[in-house]
């Protein structure tokens, strides 16, 4: 018998179940890729009041 290996996605607009480890492997290493790119957030309030200031 096979282990199941499964998640569940969602957003606002859809969900997705993924069933097949290979997936599930791929997305989660989207989702670490994403997460090291990402500012931390004290740069990313940095960032947004910088861009507030040169809207003004």
């Amino acid at each position: 018998m096979q282990d199941r290996v499964g998640d569940h996605l969602t957003d606002e607009q859809f969900g997705l179940y993924l069933e097949d480890a290979a997936d599930v492997r791929r997305y989660v290493s989207v989702f670490d890729y994403l997460r090291a790119a990402a500012l931390s957030p004290a740069d990313t309030a940095t960032m947004l009041m910088d861009t507030q200031n040169n809207l003004a």
